[in-house]
This record gives structure tokens, sequence and C-alpha cells, in this order.
């Protein structure tokens, strides 16, 4: 340091400014793991120092801290898209628990408490697999989003948020209390609403329920009211876009999904049981030496299947997503029924 600046009362943030105009980058390395920060030039005269990054770390939430914040304003930094790169490995979750365990102490920071906040979202099932037991300290600060319709659909949150982004995309209808009604007839398909059909076709999640709008608008095309055979004609596009974002999902969990998939459309039926899935399953290459019930209770949880008791007067079907309890478990002994919104995309008619 005393040779590179000869002041030895420089700080951290100055020497990495001088460092930068003098033409050097810095960069963090790949394997971010208590390594420092590289600092190099890009001609022929190379040369490389280490700063450890816990120093430049304090010295940023300094400069943080000092940056003058208006207090009737908020600042609301958020983390999103952070299953992008989940897979199973220790240094992933390692990550995230670290990035939560960092999120937390900024909130919990005592200058301008009402100002500055950083939400973190991340899937439930990759939360469920964190072990910590600094994590329960975040507890109260944990928000799990429900989108859940249960009792009367027209009036669910889910049906609010689409009106929503109905009103946002329409000015006319900026008033409107149920902008739904406007853009969508009143028929019928199954004897239910347009809205509840569609729904059965979601795991409940808003961008489902978006993206089967936005294909039935792409159907309706210059149409202003969006009827019940534009929604039918747009199921199967809507059904082929779930199934790409639920192997998205679940391909780093059941890396044979393509297979498993392709083992379900050539079954030809929407139930099956688990004999029928095991006699398939050794058809396939890639399936033989795949325990059968794991693979089945890993779509079980990603409700993918669900189970179907045909037992009594009235077959009752349990999804683990629909349930807000913990009473819902796999059940090898019953019939497994596949989840509606990819009976299109596996061509399967079975309402």
């Amino acid at each position: 340091m005393s040779i590179n600046f000869t002041d030895l009362d420089l700080e951290y943030h100055d020497i990495v400014k001088r460092t930068s105009d003098m033409g050097f980058k810095l960069i963090l390395p790949e394997a971010f793991f208590g390594t420092g920060l590289e600092v190099y030039k890009t001609n022929s005269i190379d040369g490389k120092i280490r700063v450890p990054y816990n120093r430049i770390v304090r010295e940023l939430e300094k400069c943080l801290l000092n940056i003058d914040i208006n207090p009737d304003n908020k600042y609301i930094v958020m983390l999103d898209e952070l299953d992008k790169k989940y897979d199973l490995t220790s240094e992933y979750k390692d990550l995230v628990l670290s990035l939560l365990d960092v999120a937390g102490d900024i909130n919990s920071l005592t200058y301008n408490p009402k100002s500055l906040y950083v939400i973190v979202f991340l899937r439930s099932d990759i939360v469920n697999k964190l072990k910590d037991s600094d994590l329960n300290k975040y507890y109260d600060d944990r928000i799990d989003l429900d989108w859940l319709v249960e009792g009367v659909p027209s009036q669910s949150n889910l049906r609010k948020l689409i009106n929503l982004r109905i009103k946002t995309s329409i000015v006319e209808l900026q008033n409107s209390e149920d902008a739904w009604q406007h853009c969508f007839s009143n028929e019928q398909i199954l004897e239910r609403s347009i809205f509840e059909f569609m729904l059965d076709r979601t795991f409940h999640r808003p961008r489902d329920i978006i993206q089967f709008c936005k294909v039935c608008q792409d159907v309706t095309g210059t149409k202003r009211e969006i009827r019940r055979d534009d929604v039918l004609n747009a199921e199967e596009k809507y059904s082929l876009w779930l199934k790409k974002e639920i192997i998205d999902e679940v391909h780093i969990e059941i890396p044979q999904i393509d297979y498993v998939f392709d083992l379900l459309r050539k079954h030809g039926r929407q139930t099956f049981t688990l004999s029928e899935f095991e006699r398939k399953k050794n058809l396939y290459t890639e399936l033989r030496g795949v325990d059968s019930e794991a693979i089945l209770s890993k779509l079980f949880d990603f409700g993918i299947i669900g189970n179907y008791d045909n037992s009594g007067y009235r077959p009752r079907v349990f999804f683990l997503f629909r349930s807000k309890h913990d009473d819902v478990k796999f059940n090898k002994a019953e019939d497994f029924i596949i989840f509606r919104g990819l009976n299109k995309s596996l061509k399967l008619f079975r309402y």
C-alpha cells in the first residue's frame, strides 16, 4: 500500500477510486468466497492487488448511511429472480442465507428506519429447503404471498389484481369496479364462469392467470370482448406455456421431467395409478432405476399431480398447492390425477 500510494492514512474507498482513475478495473472473481477484490489494468502492464472485501463492504455501508435520504420518501431495494440460478448445492443455499441475513441487518438499522427497505423475493419451496438457526429471527419480517382463491372467485384478491392490470392497460376502465366484466363475456364453460374455468388451469398464481389473459387477447385480436370460444382456442397455447414454466422450475429436482411428461402424454388419460406409472416408466431407459414413488412425490409437491379419491359418491381431488394447511399429504395408495392446466399440452382432453 505504501509503495502504491505512499499515504497510509488513505481510506479504502479512496484507494479504490484512485486505482480506478489510473485506468485499472475492479472486478469480483467468480469464486467470491473470501477472496477479496481483484484489481487489474487492461494494458500490457498488468498488476493485481487483493483488498479484503469485508473492508470494502464496510466503506460502502458508510457511504450508504451518509446519503442524504429524504425522510418524506421511501426507498425500496427489491431482489427478485433468485431462482434463476437455483440448484441443490450448498453454495447456492449459503449465498441465499447470506443475502437474507444482510437484508435483515439493513432493515434493522436504526437510521431513518421508515425510509429504506430491502425486500427479497423467493419461492416458498426454496425457502423451505433452507436450514439455518438464524432464519427464525427474521420470521416476523417474512410475508407469504398467498393468492389461493377461496369463497367467491369474483371477490378474490387474484381477481382484484387482474382488474388492476386491466385498468392500467385500458384508460376507459380506470374507474370500473370490476374491469374483468368489461373484457370477458358472461358465458359459461362446462357450467363454470370463464374466470373460474381459467382459474382451474392455474396454480392460483398471478403470472399464470395473467399469461392466460394475454393469450386470450392474442386470439381475440381486434375484438373488444373475449368470448367463450376465444378462451377455448387459447387454452392449448397457454397450456404449452405452463408446461415450459414447470419444466424450468422443477428440472433441478426432477432432471428427467421431459421423459416423465412424455410418459404421461403417452398414457393418454388424466388419471393413473402407481403400478401403471411403474410399468410404463420401465419403457424409458432414462427412467430405469429411478424410484417411482420419489418422482411422483416430487410431482405432487410441485402441484403437477394430485391425489384422486374415487371411493365415495363424488370423487375428491387433492392438490397440495390448493391447501393452506399441512394435512394434504402424498398418498401412493390412491390414484393420481394430472393438473388440468397441462391437459392440452399433454393431449389429455378430459376436463
